[in-house]
């Protein structure tokens, strides 16, 4: 398998980063990948939170914030010409620096998280908190995030849906829930049979927040984050929905751990742009 780093700017190894920030780009055309990487370059550049800011009753500064984005671009070895035409040039604020890493195009969003995790472990590099998003996602508020997994939980997710909706799953149990049999589903036999579950739980699969302590932990306990086949090309039902959607939550729910996802109508849910549209963050 072509399931390798093909080009890196800036990136130390053995280095600390406050926020690693994985995007996963599966099979998008050069047009696509240079109009949405620009957006989300646009708004970590931006983001408030990583300014140094005076913190509060005291006469200190918060110091600058280091991030890492790894583009994780995931096709055929034809695309590793693009890469470069997209990314050898390209003028990284002073504040972020740049992986890209090209990969098979296996296992969608949750493959893009285990293939940075490995990266990450293979060059010794380590961080406060790791997240991994949907090309066409952002999430438009780290700090709730953080409280979250201060508070315990493992994962932060988030959630389509309307604002009563968003509360509604919020106040109760953070995530999404329903009957074995009551959703069609593809790649999940093995979790099935192995676990045995009488109810699905799930997240909507555009952004995930961990502590990077907490990766480690979930390593650990349940080994690759994916069981998606990493010899079969990517399929959207199989590894991004199946495997991706709803075995990863659960296996994290089912073995302990505490997952919620945010949504729309609370000040840190995740936003979705499309082509052409406005890059808006707050």
């Amino acid at each position: 398998m072509d399931n390798h780093p093909v080009l890196s700017i800036i990136v130390d190894t053995m280095a600390f980063y406050n926020y690693v920030y994985i995007i996963c780009f599966n099979g998008n055309t050069p047009d696509r990948m240079h109009g949405t990487f620009d957006k989300h370059c646009s708004f970590v550049r931006h983001y408030k939170w990583l300014q140094p800011l005076p913190i509060p009753w005291t006469n200190d500064v918060r110091p600058q914030q280091k991030v890492l984005m790894i583009a994780s671009v995931r096709g055929g070895a034809n695309q590793e010409q693009k890469l470069r035409e997209i990314f050898s040039n390209w003028k990284m604020p002073q504040e972020i620096e740049l992986a890209v890493c090209h990969y098979q195009n296996w296992g969608g969003t949750i493959g893009a998280l285990w293939d940075g995790w490995r990266y990450l472990k293979s060059n010794g590099i380590t961080a406060q908190y790791v997240m991994v998003s949907e090309d066409d996602w952002i999430s438009n508020s780290w700090p709730l995030r953080e409280r979250l997994l201060d508070e315990g939980f493992i994962c932060v997710g988030h959630q389509l849906g309307t604002v009563d909706d968003t509360h509604l799953l919020f106040m109760r149990n953070g995530y999404r829930s329903c009957p074995i049999g009551t959703r069609s589903t593809t790649g999940t036999d093995w979790f099935e049979a192995k676990y045995k579950p009488d109810k699905w739980v799930w997240m909507d699969g555009g952004f995930y927040f961990f502590k990077y302590e907490g990766l480690q932990q979930i390593e650990d306990k349940i080994g690759p984050f994916t069981k998606a086949p990493q010899d079969q090309p990517y399929c959207w039902q199989r590894d991004g929905v199946g495997y991706g959607e709803l075995c990863f939550p659960w296996e994290l729910h089912y073995n302990g751990f505490k997952i919620i996802m945010l949504g729309p109508g609370t000040t840190g849910g995740a936003v979705q742009f499309t082509e052409g549209s406005p890059f808006i963050h707050n």
